[in-house]
């Protein structure tokens, strides 16, 4: 029997392979549900605007101190259920980070950005893995939950090739006149661009697969997906309940994992009333374990079990860089009501003026599907008159989320011996210059195509905002304790893999949960290979 901890993007791409394999798969969550019944509906973005009297519970909900949080899928009314109790549950103290994650079926795919593409070999320099080694689990994932994007623009064999692609959803005409105006000036010249431009890869389907729908382009994307066009493991969980072998126990939160002679007992305490009406706590038994609780969690899981206990560790993310755009031409055209709210064209830059030419990456979104009030305050205009300003220019604005690689994270975390969970945020000295030097290059290169930055619309995030963590227990050639090998499996012990993104040996600008996914995947292969 193999037990799989968490049943998010890693745990169920890390389900399929051993189930075909024909082994027993037990998984377990803490099953975190919604209160009550979902507010979604077949509205798009702009009819609720305009004629919903009680827009305010899809869009804002009850909780105030939700408006307070930087990011809107953090304060969408959809997503209560899914970050609820994480910090508690794994008694997680902060300082100076934003420590999220989930303990929903789905795990934090219930509310992500949908970015997707595979690493190059230069992403995966310190992998003891290469492209080569992970091109079939890319593929296998692709096929199963489907990925949009271009295979013949300037960032096509970054983003990576080799796996099927639906169409990438149509550009609307903003965005469609800045993307022209970069292909010529490629076309102009045959040199290698520092600056890429082209159409994002993203795990949101354009055509029906399976009892799936494609997007239809209501702009809701941020406040939840109606049609579940966007990729959520928790709709997996379903089709791996039929396959034979395969149990799924809801609403249990492990605890501890520990060794028990030839086998690992897992420890879980009852979440919800449910589970609780036998035992409040039960012991599960399984031949291996599958880590895939999300990076914090499946590291203070293997921490604890190694005893490894007030020490810390590097934890890598991803700092953001936000802005807006405007296009001289989108003021004096209607404002965009509908689209994908989560991106349409991506970049990619290199900043040669910072030693070792980082790159960074980023989306570029209309404002369709989002409140104006994001812009209220990073106006430099005295209230109310900025609010009324804003109503009006932000619908006809481009926002963008610039990501930077975990080279400039300066982040720790350690398991204490009292059983709490310490994460400490910050970033490295050299990170300002490089967003200086960022905020200059991309003025110049979106001027080149008929966009300015708006001014004092330029915003770094703190520490762990945008929600990618990795790298806390990272894989080695030859592992020390705390690191795991090739296969995800734990230095120090014979039968626990982490599959999640703690094993991430670095973390580049680009989407990683693509990587995550298919690494999952290959793990689970060589679990299979060596058990059955």
């Amino acid at each position: 029997m193999i037990l799989i901890v968490g049943s998010g993007p890693a745990g169920v791409s890390a389900a399929w392979p051993l189930l075909d394999a024909g082994l027993d798969v037990h998984m377990i969550d803490p099953g975190a549900e919604r209160a009550g019944p979902s507010l979604l509906d077949a509205r798009s973005f702009s009819e609720r605007r305009e004629s919903d009297d009680e827009q305010w519970r899809v869009f804002l909900g009850g909780d105030a101190r939700l408006l307070e949080n930087a990011s809107p899928k953090l304060r969408a009314p959809e997503f209560a259920h899914v970050f609820r109790g994480y910090t508690e549950r794994y008694r997680i103290a902060s300082d100076g980070f934003a420590a999220h994650g989930s303990l929903a079926p789905g795990g934090l795919s219930n509310a992500w950005g949908s970015g997707a593409g595979a690493f190059t070999d230069a992403e995966l320099a310190e992998y003891p893995v290469k492209r080569a080694d992970l091109a079939p689990s890319y593929r296998a994932v692709a096929e199963r939950i489907g990925i949009s994007g271009s295979s013949g623009d300037d960032l096509a064999e970054w983003f990576g090739s080799g796996y099927p692609l639906q169409a990438p959803n149509p550009l609307p005409p903003p965005l469609s006149a800045l993307s022209e105006r970069h292909d010529r000036r490629r076309g102009a010249g045959a040199e290698r661009r520092r600056f890429r431009l082209g159409r994002p890869q993203q795990a949101v389907l354009t055509a029906d697969l399976g009892e799936r729908r494609a997007c239809n382009r209501s702009a809701m994307c941020i406040y939840g997906c109606h049609q579940r066009s966007i990729y959520n493991a928790a709709d997996e969980i379903a089709p791996l309940r039929e396959r034979a072998g395969f149990t799924y126990s809801s609403g249990w939160f492990v605890t501890r994992v520990e060794r028990a002679g030839d086998a690992f007992a897992v420890h879980a305490v009852a979440t919800n009333a449910e589970t609780a009406r036998g035992d409040a706590a039960r012991v599960f038994t399984a031949d291996r374990v599958l880590l895939a609780a999300g990076t914090l969690g499946s590291t203070k899981l293997a921490l604890e079990l190694l005893g490894a206990f007030d020490l810390d560790r590097p934890l890598l993310t991803t700092p953001v860089l936000t802005f807006a755009l405007v296009q001289p031409e989108a003021l004096f055209g209607p404002p965009a009501e509908y689209g994908y709210a989560l991106g349409y064209l991506a970049f990619a830059l290199e900043l040669a003026g910072i030693p070792g030419a980082p790159e960074i990456f980023g989306g570029l979104l209309p404002t369709a599907g989002m409140l104006p009030s994001e812009l209220y305050g990073r106006l430099p205009l005295l209230r109310p008159f900025a609010r009324s300003f804003a109503a009006w220019l932000w619908p006809r604005l481009l926002v963008s989320a610039s990501f930077f690689p975990a080279r400039f994270s300066a982040n720790t975390v350690r398991v204490r011996a009292g059983g709490s969970l310490a994460v400490k945020g910050g970033y490295t000295d050299d990170l300002r210059p490089a967003v200086r030097e960022a905020v200059r290059e991309l003025r110049t290169e979106f001027r080149r195509l008929g966009a300015a930055l708006l001014p004092g619309t330029t915003k770094l995030s703190r520490p762990g905002e945008e929600m990618h963590y990795a790298g806390t227990l990272p894989m080695r050639a030859d592992p020390r304790r705390g690191e795991t090998d090739a296969e995800g499996r734990l230095a120090g012990t014979d039968g626990v893999h982490v599959v999640d993104g703690a094993v991430l040996t670095s973390l580049p600008a680009k989407s990683h949960t693509m990587t995550i996914m298919a690494n999952a995947d290959r793990i689970a292969r060589c679990v299979a290979a060596k058990s059955c």
